[in-house]
């Protein structure tokens, strides 16, 4: 697959737990998750998926080409966390530029904190 901020540079697959894989940018440090994949990564799947589920529904069209299966992605933002992503909604995987995810994760965390989840 393509980076689609990088279009000459390779995503390489990076092993995670047992077969899970994350497909990283070497050149920007973006990774690519595949349908579903985010979840395996917070410990509390469930708020994020709510948190995710609501920022895909205010979702618009974006720039980007998907590296798995070269449809347009939508751009959704998560406002609560400053925090902007691409998603394709054909195949379901989604990008997340260099930082991104953590920035998800301390959102997370901190709503859950919070008593928001």
């Amino acid at each position: 697959m393509i980076c689609p901020k990088c279009p000459t540079s390779e995503l390489v697959p990076v092993r995670m737990n047992g077969d899970l894989e994350v497909d990283n940018c070497p050149a920007c440090s973006g990774a690519w998750l595949d349908r579903s994949e985010i979840y395996h990564f917070v410990e509390r799947p469930t708020l994020a998926y709510e948190e995710l589920k609501a920022a895909w529904q205010g979702a618009g069209p974006g720039q980007l080409p998907c590296p798995r299966c070269g449809q347009a992605m939508h751009e959704a933002t998560l406002e609560a966390a400053s925090l902007s992503f691409e998603a394709c909604g054909a195949c379901g995987g989604t990008w997340f530029d260099s930082g991104e995810i953590q920035k998800l994760y301390g959102h997370l965390d901190a709503k859950w904190r919070r008593g928001g989840g």
